[in-house]
């Protein structure tokens, strides 16, 4: 599906033009367009998200957020639920 039939996909969900849905499981690592596998979040968010972390894993996500962006004091981990 190419970026305008995913907009028009939105939009027929009753998303504001601002707004997309996020897939908190990718759909490149086997994620789902059901609901509980979505977030509504605003485009800005939702491109600065995938700019940052492209489709990583949660781990992954975790080693760049410890690397690259928090004060060496803290330290961000993911467990699974």
């Amino acid at each position: 599906m190419n970026h305008k039939q995913r907009r028009a996909k939105q939009r027929q969900a009753g998303l504001p033009k601002k707004m997309s849905w996020h897939h908190r499981k990718p759909r490149s690592r086997g994620g789902t367009d059901e609901s509980f596998n979505l977030s509504e979040v605003s485009v800005i968010k939702h491109q600065a998200f995938h700019t940052l972390f492209s489709n990583e894993s949660p781990q992954e996500i975790a080693r760049i957020l410890n690397n690259d962006w928090l004060d060496t004091g803290w330290k961000f981990v993911v467990v699974r639920r």
